[in-house]
């Protein structure tokens, strides 16, 4: 006998609960802009190869942000600690774990259409204690539309009952189970019902399938040689990895961030990994690179032109930007006028951005010809503020070049590091949050005469 809160004793038809909840009909959520950003942002430090998954994922998860902030169910609490903004494994999940709504964990399931009989879901979420979910909902994201469906869930009892019957799943390469979408209850309304009306401890969340033995010696020994694969391929890990494996990496976090973290130093394929050509807003353009990942090219550094009242309002950053270039110039670094600066938000936690200022110039001399020089800034947004525990590196494909990080009860408001090379010398910007997590930009170029770009 299942027991649920407000004295309702019967979940399985939720007919006889539509007199004590609302009975809401609208399935199709359009996301907000604010929400699209955020999606943008929380994948933007995963693997290219797991890009695409990882940002399907975030849109599924603030769609059911917006569907049940609609109908009075806030979840800001459990956005925070879900899979999406693990970057660990965020890239890596084909769905979304570990999502707390209330007493319920939950498991969403993002598909791009619902034609297929059987719906993939995370194998970690059958085998592995703590990825089993109380609720699995089905979310349709049309990523190219701004929307997401929500058509249908499963309760983990349920899906309990049905393997009785049918204990045989099939499982594919990439590290999921294929569920029957007939097992799933159509109605997407029945799953705000559960989290409405059911006690989640009627539900015991253990493992239903047997683990595979997880075997980590193999990926700890060929960590150094699967990092380069990864770095120079553009094939999924799934690809390279059997299941036996992959299990350490979601039971290990720390494992997977040394896997998926490139090496500091390191020297990527130029033709897999392009980088950020810095070179080209001399030229006043962004490339794609930087487009992708919602830089924001400000205009020339030269005093005469920011002082420009017009300019002034056309670029409300500016403001912090110039406070930027004050502090440097009191420390006496000299910026040439025909310097350009842009800047990028990086997402250090569910709620905080660090933003990200680059100064770049072409600083070659008859001495030492064909030389660039990049300056990097980091700092809070303004208005907020400073992210707490944040460390600035910058590298070569050879070494470590320079490591700034904030001193207690410090003053200054910006971490600083400058570094110069040749034309054909690319450089690393490695961010560390907290002294365990890190976050690694595309390496930076400088090729002004690239005009590969496309608008």
């Amino acid at each position: 006998m299942m027991t649920y809160m407000n004295d309702l004793s019967d979940m399985a038809s939720p007919q006889s609960l539509q007199a004590d909840v609302e009975l809401l009909t609208a399935q199709t959520v359009t996301l907000l802009p604010d929400s699209l950003d955020r999606a943008q942002l929380a994948c933007q430090t995963v693997r290219s190869a797991e890009q695409w998954q990882a940002y399907q994922n975030a849109i599924a998860l603030f769609g059911l942000q917006q569907w049940l902030a609609e109908r009075g169910i806030d979840i800001a609490d459990g956005v925070e600690t879900c899979s999406v903004y693990d970057q660990a494994i965020a890239g890596l999940l084909s769905g979304v774990c570990q999502l707390q709504i209330g007493q319920f964990k939950v498991c969403l399931i993002p598909l791009g259409s619902l034609t297929d009989d059987h719906i993939a879901v995370p194998r970690a979420t059958l085998e592995l204690a703590d990825y089993v979910p109380h609720l699995f909902i089905g979310v349709e994201v049309q990523a190219e539309l701004n929307r997401v469906t929500f058509w249908g869930s499963l309760r983990l009892d349920t899906l309990r009952d049905r393997l009785q019957e049918h204990p045989d799943l099939e499982t594919d390469d990439n590290w999921v189970y294929r569920i029957p979408q007939q097992w799933f209850h159509p109605d997407p309304n029945a799953a705000l019902l559960y989290l409405r009306c059911l006690d989640a401890t009627a539900i015991a969340r253990i493992p239903l399938m047997p683990a595979v033995q997880a075997n980590p010696t193999p990926l700890q020994a060929n960590l150094p040689i699967l990092r380069s694969r990864l770095q120079t391929s553009q094939r999924p890990l799934w690809k390279l990895l059997p299941w036996s494996q992959a299990i350490a990496l979601y039971q290990q976090p720390a494992l997977a961030l040394d896997l998926l973290q490139p090496e500091i130093p390191a020297a990527p394929s130029t033709q897999t990994n392009p980088g950020i050509n810095v070179g080209q807003w001399l030229q006043g353009q962004l490339d794609n690179v930087a487009q992708t990942l919602n830089w924001t090219l400000l205009p020339s550094v030269a005093p005469a032109f920011r002082s420009a009242a017009a300019f002034r309002q056309l670029h409300p950053s500016l403001a912090q930007f110039e406070a930027v270039l004050h502090s440097l110039s009191i420390q006496g670094i000299d910026i040439p006028p025909h310097a350009r600066g842009g800047y990028a938000n990086i997402p250090i936690n569910p709620q905080q951005q660090a933003r990200l200022y680059v100064v770049i110039w072409d600083s070659s001399t008859t001495h030492e010809p064909a030389e660039w020089t990049l300056l990097v800034a980091v700092g809070a947004l303004p208005d907020q503020p400073l992210p707490p525990a944040i460390t600035l590196q910058i590298a070569d494909q050879e070494q470590v070049l320079d490591r700034q990080a904030f001193e207690r009860n410090a003053t200054n408001t910006h971490l600083y590091s400058a570094v110069s090379g040749a034309w054909d010398e690319r450089f690393w910007v490695t961010l560390g949050i907290d002294g365990d997590r890190s976050i690694a930009l595309p390496p930076f170029v400088f090729n002004p005469t690239d005009f590969t770009h496309s608008f």
